[in-house]
């Protein structure tokens, strides 16, 4: 069945990108992520606090994504990632302020707006494939039944509708796949991406100096950590092996080692356990992924890249680097005592209380804003929570079992039926993002089981590309037994 396409002049835009108009985009993107962050600023943030103000600043948001999605609908699409910036900089990880409503609105009103150009407007085909039909049913289905958990348990409306509109970013997974007609639109799509997680490291390097003092001041012990997005980190480390095993040139080498040390400099100064672990495990199937002779490329790569980074931190910031070397050796020595780590042992206990409280509403959940409490042993203390650390069991507690478990099986059903094997005859650049998609999103859904991912915009629109991608390689070699059935590219 051929596609119908009216809005040419968007396509024809699109598919004549110039430096220019990438430069350009990337400036307006920019100064889109200043005008977020400036709205958390005292004065603005006073304005925009008043019902007037936030409704003139929420409808100027609103009629601008709209006005992108028909003007240039990939220069929308850059924006929904270089925006995550504005995340990244927020005074805090979970705060709820302009900055995030803004960005909510601008995703989630786009996604509404792009969803009735393509169905009803220009009657576009967007499901091309089993999983496309079960994605799209695991959202609807899950927001039903955490609305109705929501309403019948009196969830708090304003925790409700942050966790709804952050859910949407998974249906992302659609325009970037539309988007997606050539290597270089998975290249530029990918590059916003290295961007922002490059520019969320440096953030939280810069902070990590400032929590080393504080944590001596309020525990007598330097005991840093700087969480923040560590998936981002993950993904560097991804994309770095995945251009190393494939790369023809020489002078693109240094670049993607550099990447490489960056990822595992942030996500080693995060200390967490989680994300380090799946990343590791990600790099091992990395390494089963490509040829032999590859394999022993990033072997080498990923020693000379730890021990370089060793070494530099050790000659440029002795005082630092101890720091930071001592606490990771600290954490990873906790993998050989879990059964005395409060911390972990915490998360169990939290796991526990949330299964439980899944016993009561087994058919439709909790929904969003409702807390659960459970008895938190390690530390003796009660707690009273709505977040679950494990986002297998958050979405049991969140969904019901018959809806969480939909969900689960989604997530998992590229990598079931995926043809591996099929890999060695793709093009070099096909494998490379093959590699980089399949390492990243193993690494996330493993990351799920101690640190939620199925609840933050930026995991959520990194599954939505990881998703993307993978259609477009398989896709795009004419695998129909595969990940989608084979599709016309737009003229």
């Amino acid at each position: 069945m051929a596609l119908t396409n009216p809005d040419r002049f968007t396509h024809s835009l699109s598919e004549k990108l110039s430096i220019t108009s990438i430069v350009f985009g990337l400036v307006i993107a920019l100064s889109i992520v200043a005008f977020i962050l400036l709205a958390e600023n005292r004065i603005i943030g006073s304005f925009t606090g008043l019902p007037v103000g936030s409704s003139v600043l929420l409808l100027g948001v609103g009629l601008f994504s709209v006005y992108l999605i028909f003007l240039n609908e990939r220069l929308w699409i850059w924006i929904t990632i270089a925006a995550m910036l504005s995340l990244v900089f927020r005074p805090t990880e979970g705060g709820f302020g302009p900055a995030e409503l803004i960005y909510a609105l601008y995703v989630s009103l786009g996604l509404v707006v792009w969803f009735t150009k393509e169905t009803m407007v220009y009657r576009n085909q967007i499901i091309y494939s089993t999983f496309d039909w079960f994605l799209l049913l695991a959202v609807l289905l899950c927001m039903c039944t955490a609305s109705i958990g929501s309403l019948y348990f009196e969830g708090s409306f304003r925790l409700y509708s942050r966790e709804f509109l952050s859910f949407l970013s998974i249906l992302l997974y659609y325009p970037y796949r539309k988007s997606m007609q050539n290597d270089r639109d998975i290249i530029i799509l990918v590059g916003v991406v290295v961007g922002v997680a490059l520019i969320n490291g440096l953030n939280n390097l810069a902070t990590y100096q400032q929590q080393v003092v504080e944590s001596a001041l309020r525990f007598g012990e330097i005991n840093a950590r700087v969480k923040s997005y560590e998936l981002l980190s993950v993904v560097l480390i991804c994309v770095a092996f995945a251009w190393l095993a494939f790369t023809r040139s020489i002078k693109t080498i240094p670049v993607s080692m550099a990447i490489l040390v960056s990822g595992i400099a942030f996500l080693l100064m995060t200390l967490s356990r989680g994300p380090i672990a799946a990343a590791t495990i990600g790099v091992f199937l990395a390494l089963f992924l490509v040829p032999p002779r590859r394999a022993a490329i990033l072997i080498a790569a990923f020693l000379t890249a730890l021990t370089g980074l060793i070494l530099t931190l050790l000659v440029v910031l002795p005082g630092f680097s101890q720091s930071i070397i001592g606490n990771v050796t600290n954490r990873i020595e906790t993998f050989e005592r879990l059964e005395s780590d409060h911390s972990f042992n915490s998360r169990l206990y939290e796991a526990k209380g949330a299964l439980k409280a899944v016993a009561v509403s087994p058919t439709f959940g909790y929904g969003y804003g409702v807390r659960f409490s459970f008895y938190d042993k390690p530390f003796q203390i009660t707690g009273r929570t709505i977040f679950i650390h494990n986002g297998y069991v958050a979405m049991l507690y969140k969904y019901g079992i018959p809806a969480g478990l939909f969900l689960m099986f989604v997530l998992l059903f590229p990598l079931i039926r995926l043809p591996f094997s099929s890999l060695k005859t793709m093009s070099r650049n096909h494998q490379m993002f093959a590699v980089g998609a399949l390492t990243t999103l193993v690494s996330m859904l493993i990351t799920n089981f101690t640190s939620n991912s199925i609840s933050a915009y930026i995991s959520l629109t990194l599954y939505a590309l990881c998703y993307a991608t993978l259609d477009y390689v398989y896709t795009g070699n004419g695998y129909r037994e595969g990940f989608a059935q084979p599709r016309e590219k737009y003229s």
